[in-house]
């Protein structure tokens, strides 16, 4: 998985999909 852009943990999970079909990643450490 991706890490957060906002505080960096890896504690990403999937979070549906963009408009435009890229995958969206949720952060748990964060929220965002």
């Amino acid at each position: 998985m991706p890490e957060c852009p906002a505080c960096q943990s890896v504690q990403t999970v999937k979070n549906g999909k963009a408009k435009n079909g890229t995958q969206t990643y949720l952060c748990r450490e964060c929220g965002r």
